[in-house]
């Protein structure tokens, strides 16, 4: 990924790089400090919440209608992995899932994601040619 990452930016002229850091520069400077520290924007007191809590059994629902798939995630698991364990992980998963929704923070650590382009047909340095799951 990063190998073809590289290879497209490599085809990237100075000056289009130049206006892409110019761009993001751009926007960067128009933020506000609210919407630096956004966090604090979207705190919400926990009586003014209108969702109910995650249950164990939630869990293994979801869990159990993930589609088998090859793919993992950053941390090297798949969802065969998450089916097998789901009765394990599913109580504590559930108590991290309602801190969270009380708390009104989720954890950056999980906002993580490994993005994968795939091909679709024509000149493979076009951007356009690809899509992403």
């Amino acid at each position: 990924m990063a190998q073809l990452y590289m290879k497209r930016m490599n085809t990237l002229s100075e000056s289009q790089m130049r206006t892409m850091a110019q761009l993001y520069m751009k926007r960067m400077n128009t933020l506000s400090e609210s919407q630096i520290n956004f966090r604090q924007q979207y705190r919400v007191p926990l009586e003014t919440r209108m969702i109910c809590d995650i249950n164990p059994k939630e869990i293994e629902t979801i869990i159990s209608s993930m589609t088998y798939n090859k793919s993992e995630d950053i941390y090297g698991l798949s969802v065969v992995v998450l089916r097998g364990i789901s009765e394990v992980i599913s109580k504590p998963l559930a108590v991290l899932f309602n801190k969270w929704m009380t708390d009104g923070v989720f954890p950056d650590e999980l906002k993580l994601a490994r993005v994968v382009p795939i091909k679709k047909k024509g000149d493979t340095l076009e951007l356009n040619n690809y899509r992403y799951d």
